[in-house]
């Protein structure tokens, strides 16, 4: 019992720790990029070190207001409130499946805070002029161009797969591929909610599984939008452009 109550106390310390280490990274970044700027004598562009690069590489991959809204706050104040998501009870305080939750929480919260660490590194040291990536050793060339060939999701499915123009098509039938896509995501996360509610012999509040699986779904949608646009040139599930609203 005592090991247990142990494990998630230092879980706990652990989600705080790593809260407070993005919000310390976040001011200190933006120093750490203009000093690596200033030693290495590569370009440097003066309004960098008032932009913060862990979130302004997230906007290569997601509109302002999940770049500069959600996912800070999912990063920072979601890490310290998923380890207290869990509430102790006396059915499991002390079994093998109390250990192994605040193990899996534990890979979890770190798996998530490397994601961030990687966004972080990649702004601070492969990005320069344009926004472009410059490798380790590659000369920074103001005048280098690189043509992005992006793709929706809704390109996807109605021009490659079914062979149907979109010019004439409402947006609620062309983003509806990527309405269904989202959906699912979402559906499964409260299914698997429901699952480690019924694992958990119904002590833990739904909702406290809800919010905690919803946290993880949002965090995790970084490294998955990273690896389509990486694999597939995809930019966006979901593509309004009238009303501004992109995921």
């Amino acid at each position: 019992m005592a090991t247990v109550a142990r494990n998630g106390r230092g879980v706990q310390i652990l989600g705080v720790s790593l809260a407070l280490l993005n919000l310390v990274l976040w001011f200190c970044i933006p120093a750490i990029r203009a000093y690596i700027d200033e030693t290495t004598g590569r370009w440097s562009n003066a309004h960098n070190p008032l932009i913060l690069s862990g979130v302004q590489e997230l906007l290569v991959y997601f509109d302002p207001w999940l770049a500069r809204g959600v996912f800070p706050v999912i990063y920072t104040l979601g890490f310290a409130a998923i380890p207290f998501l869990k509430k102790a009870s006396g059915v499991q305080t002390g079994s093998r499946p109390g250990r192994a939750y605040w193990f899996v929480l534990s890979l979890l919260l770190i798996g998530l805070e490397m994601v961030w660490l990687v966004l972080i590194a990649v702004g601070v040291l492969l990005r320069g002029p344009n926004w472009n990536i410059f490798w380790p050793g590659e000369p920074w060339d103001l005048q280098k161009v690189v043509p992005l060939n992006m793709v929706d999701l809704s390109d996807y499915f109605w021009l490659r797969w079914m062979g149907r123009p979109m010019e004439s098509m409402p947006w609620t039938l062309r983003e509806l591929p990527g309405f269904v896509l989202v959906g699912s995501y979402l559906l499964a996360g409260s299914i698997i909610a429901y699952g480690l509610f019924r694992v958990g012999q119904r002590v833990t509040p739904y909702w406290r599984w809800a919010v905690l699986v919803l946290l993880v779904q949002f965090a995790a949608l970084v490294p998955i939008k990273m690896a389509l646009r990486w694999a597939f040139n995809l930019r966006y599930w979901i593509c309004i452009p009238e009303y501004f609203c992109n995921v």
